[in-house]
């Protein structure tokens, strides 16, 4: 199988990239477990929700530019038919050469308010990214209009998306600074060391 090396998940900013836009993501079964709280049924319903209707939205406006949808499984299949991406589209290779193809990334939040790994993945890869607001602290210097385009809806997220498009200079400053963040705070070694850092001050 697939496996994945430092050097094969993490890339320099692609300046010169077509501004087009990607949004691969799940959709997660409220009922596959019957011992599962209604609270929790509901978070699983909004958050499946909130991502069809942002892809809805992606592809009505920006058509070609878009490429997103849901992974293959039989749930997103049964709910959602119309935003299924092939299963070749999301597995671990193809997924990777095709992020890599993307300089604008769409990423939404997690099961429990979780900031999903998708979003550490663009950064790694040093993308423009428009983000759900995050619901955890993240650390050092990362920040809304520096690392990322904030949305609190499927409307906001369309709106951060073509405001991407249409701002080169705003578009490649969020790569760059993604690019910054992921050498100083995510990349294997950093995280070591700022770990040891702060174990050290204490």
């Amino acid at each position: 199988g697939f496996q994945p090396r430092q050097r094969l998940m993490e890339a320099a900013p692609d300046l010169r990239g077509e501004s087009n836009v990607l949004f691969l993501v799940a959709a997660y079964d409220p009922y596959d477990d019957p011992a599962r709280a209604q609270e929790k049924i509901d978070d699983r319903i909004f958050i499946n929700e909130t991502r069809a209707r942002c892809i809805r939205l992606l592809k009505d406006a920006l058509g070609p530019r878009f490429t997103g949808g849901f992974g293959h499984s039989r749930f997103a299949a049964e709910q959602y038919p119309d935003l299924v991406v092939p299963a070749r589209s999301t597995s671990q290779v193809n997924y990777r050469d095709t992020l890599k193809a993307f300089p604008i990334c769409v990423a939404t939040t997690g099961l429990h308010g979780s900031t999903g790994w998708k979003l550490a993945e663009y950064v790694a890869f040093a993308k423009a990214i428009v983000s759900e607001r995050l619901v955890y602290e993240v650390p050092g210097t990362f920040a809304p209009g520096r690392n990322y385009i904030e949305f609190t809806s499927p409307e906001e997220c369309l709106n951060g998306a073509v405001r991407l498009i249409e701002d080169g200079a705003l578009r490649q400053q969020l790569m760059q600074s993604n690019a910054a963040y992921y050498r100083d705070y995510l990349r294997p070694d950093a995280l070591v060391r700022n770990a040891l850092q702060t174990a050290l001050e204490q």
